[in-house]
């Protein structure tokens, strides 16, 4: 699920929480579009959206996990991303900017 399809599950969420105690009057735009960083998803997106839901495939997430030897408030880094892009950036930097410090990436595969 990219950013703007889970900004419009969390508003169709709390548009459906609302309902729940009645009518609802407020926009949920704002939650859709993460305060204007996206667009709105179109009926189209909205409809492959659910059929991808609806079909329970495995969903991956990556995790960058690093040790810091040095830190003794906060001794491990995690990040996730849902692009391994993304995380093999992030984990390639921390490898150059860090040498110190044991970084890896995981693939966690869970059900959507």
């Amino acid at each position: 699920m990219n950013e703007r399809e889970l900004a419009a599950v969390l508003a169709a969420l709390r548009f459906w929480q609302a309902m729940r105690g009645g009518p609802s009057t407020r926009d949920y735009s704002d939650i859709e579009t993460d305060l204007g960083k996206h667009r709105s998803l179109s009926d189209a997106e909205i409809d492959a959206l659910c059929e991808r839901l609806n079909r329970d495939e495995p969903v991956t997430i990556y995790l960058v996990v690093a040790d810091r030897p040095d830190d003794t408030i906060a001794g491990r880094f995690y990040e996730a991303y849902q692009e391994r892009n993304d995380a093999e950036a992030v984990l390639a930097k921390i490898r150059s900017e860090q040498p110190g410090w044991d970084a890896d990436l995981i693939d966690l595969d869970l059900l959507g």
